[in-house]
């Protein structure tokens, strides 16, 4: 029982942080980073934000449907690309 509260807390600060990389999109400012004239920022915080609303809909399948083993895709998918994400913001901001 306590698997299924922190995955859905999980899923739930995956859904925000995506809710808020989208927020910065269309705000164009993310931190203290303005990126309303920058299509290459701006495409990797979509796609980012897009990723993660995708993990978060997969997630909440597997924790509903299938054994609670498979409860790790949700992890690893969402691991990976939160390091993409930052991977590729730290390589852009040098």
């Amino acid at each position: 029982m306590i698997l299924y509260i922190v995955m859905i807390l999980f899923i739930l600060v995956l859904l925000l942080t995506a809710a808020y990389l989208r927020w910065s999109v269309r705000h164009g400012q993310f931190l203290v980073f303005n990126f309303n004239h920058d299509p290459k920022l701006n495409r990797l915080f979509t796609v980012t934000s897009i990723a993660l609303l995708i993990i978060s809909i997969i997630g909440i399948i597997i924790l509903f449907t299938l054994n609670k083993n498979f409860n790790f895709i949700t992890l690893i998918l969402a691991t990976l690309t939160i390091s993409i994400f930052s991977i590729s913001f730290s390589k852009y901001n040098k």
